[in-house]
């Protein structure tokens, strides 16, 4: 999941949908530093992080931000 503040927009990656090649053009187009991209931490007790964390964890994690930037999910079919 990927956030831009400077551009108030949220990408919610879904595996294995393409979603690499959209984090892959975001990063070409915003400068890195411009962008988060949250990890979110799979059920407790276990301490691996997922990079396709859902849209409800993030809603959860920081529902201000949730409510005021614009958000997307792009699944490439094939």
């Amino acid at each position: 999941m990927i956030v831009s503040d400077a551009h108030k927009y949220i990408f919610v990656g879904i595996p294995k949908t393409g979603s690499l090649l959209i984090r892959k053009a975001l990063n070409e187009i915003e400068e890195r530093d411009l962008l988060r991209d949250y990890k979110f931490y799979l059920p407790p007790g276990n301490k691996d992080t997922i990079n396709h964390g859902t849209a409800l964890q993030l809603r959860n994690y920081n529902p201000d931000e949730w409510k005021n930037y614009f958000k997307f999910v792009l699944v490439m079919v094939i």
